[in-house]
């Protein structure tokens, strides 16, 4: 199980972006899966249906962006940020033609995921697509130092009582990039709760 040292995830990584959409690429993702089952990684979960999800995209796009959603709930659970990031990249970029309002969202979000870790070549590769996708200016920082604009959007629509598939269809971005806002808002806020959120919320980020 040597992916689950740094070297190993990285060889993962290395080989997720190799694989293509041939035979050789399935089996190399076969072997992913295979490694990510006896191992029990998310990361290496994640880089597997990354590599599905390149196998898909030469021929169904809407199979490749059902992997690369299971690709961020994985890195989510290994705390991967940059590949989380990335993999929404990958999402925004798979869905610009047919879905560019989706994709708006999902490139809004990966490019606050690399400045959040200061990944300069990640942020410009999402700020170049979101202007491909006609939008203008930086993302905005975070507001009050915790959460970041799109965190307070979600977390505003959560005070609402809208649902995660709710939220999603009001900011046009997927289920899964909601349920990784709605948990990393708890993660900043130090709460467990939606509506442990919201109470903070209503008595002011800071307090």
């Amino acid at each position: 199980c040597a992916p689950q040292d740094g070297r190993g995830v990285g060889r993962a990584g290395g080989v997720a972006r190799a694989c293509g959409a041939g035979a050789q690429a399935r089996e190399r993702a076969d072997q992913l899966e295979a490694i990510a089952d006896r191992c029990g990684v998310p990361s290496v979960r994640g880089f597997a249906a990354r590599a599905r999800a390149g196998i898909a995209a030469a021929t169904a796009g809407q199979a490749a962006a059902t992997h690369l959603e299971e690709a961020l709930v994985a890195f989510a659970d290994g705390g991967m940020a940059h590949d989380i990031a990335g993999t929404r990249l990958q999402l925004a970029t798979l869905l610009a033609d047919d879905r560019p309002q989706v994709a708006t969202g999902e490139a809004r979000s990966a490019l606050e995921g690399f400045q959040a870790i200061g990944a300069v070549r990640g942020a410009d590769a999402a700020a170049q697509l979101l202007r491909r996708l006609g939008e203008t200016g930086p993302a905005r920082p975070p507001v009050d130092g915790v959460l970041t604009a799109r965190q307070h959007e979600v977390l505003d629509l959560v005070a609402e009582g809208l649902s995660n598939a709710d939220i999603a269809e009001r900011l046009f971005i997927s289920r899964r990039t909601v349920e990784h806002h709605v948990s990393s808002i708890l993660s900043a806020l130090q709460v467990r709760t939606r509506a442990e959120a919201v109470a903070r919320a209503l008595r002011g980020i800071r307090t």
